[in-house]
């Protein structure tokens, strides 16, 4: 599968709420790994875990582990949308068995503004099972990836690629919101939170001249970059 870039979703002036970024994709082909659980141990000091946090580091070497080793197929993935950076760094010692492709993930630059409006992509970048507007025109921003069938040789050695199918951009979805005003009201509903002790506060202002939304606002909020870190009462 080629993946496609998803469209923007941009609040009424332009600016850019949401956008897909470069990312990496970590591969691994199963049958050049020697010993998965050093190599597993490698990759997960390089994400930052570290071995006195013994419980965080064991549990997340024995997820790799279990993706290193995946039996009767060619090659599996074993970490979707790294950071450039950080693949580069994991590959850096040129890993046997280890390699990337390129791949994107979602970035929201206004991070907590609107989260709950805007909502989120799944791990695969789609809004399939995401929220907000990502799910609700998910057909119009998600666009349609591509095919290729890549035909390999013994041992897994690329031989040819051939096109099946060329992948479609997503198309750009712009809101009413303004940011600048979504801005002020977040920061007031924050305050009156923070001032009053409330379970949560909620505000909307329109535009009264024809109903458009200006501003959606809901305190508390979360972190739409890192979402799939959240457990689910903090959704609440």
């Amino acid at each position: 599968v080629v993946p496609t870039n998803r469209g923007r979703i941009l609040d009424a002036t332009g600016q850019t709420l949401a956008v897909d970024v470069p990312a990496k994709d970590l591969m691994v082909y199963p049958s050049k790994v020697q010993d998965p659980r050093q190599v597993a141990s490698y990759i997960a000091q390089k994400l930052g875990y570290q071995l006195k946090h013994k419980k965080a580091f064991k549990a997340e070497v024995k997820l790799l582990e279990s993706r290193l080793t995946v039996s009767h197929v060619v090659q599996a993935r074993v970490l979707p949308q790294l950071d450039p950076a950080v693949a580069a760094e994991i590959m850096s010692a040129h890993p046997p068995g280890l390699f990337t492709v390129d791949s994107v993930r979602r970035d929201y630059p206004s991070g907590k503004l609107a989260s709950q409006l805007i909502g989120y992509v799944d791990s695969n970048n789609s809004g399939t099972l995401g929220a907000g507007i990502e799910n609700e025109y998910n057909n119009v921003l998600g666009g349609h990836p591509g095919e290729q069938l890549e035909v390999r040789g013994p041992g897994g050695v690329p031989l040819s690629t051939v096109t099946l199918r060329r992948a479609q951009q997503g198309r750009d979805v712009q809101l009413t919101i303004d940011r600048s005003i979504q801005q002020k009201v977040q920061s007031v509903l924050d305050a009156t939170v923070s001032r009053t002790g409330a379970h949560n506060a909620t505000a909307l202002v329109l535009d009264p001249r024809n109903g458009s939304i200006l501003a959606m606002a809901t305190a508390p909020g979360y972190e739409n970059n890192k979402v799939h870190e959240l457990s689910p009462k903090q959704f609440d």
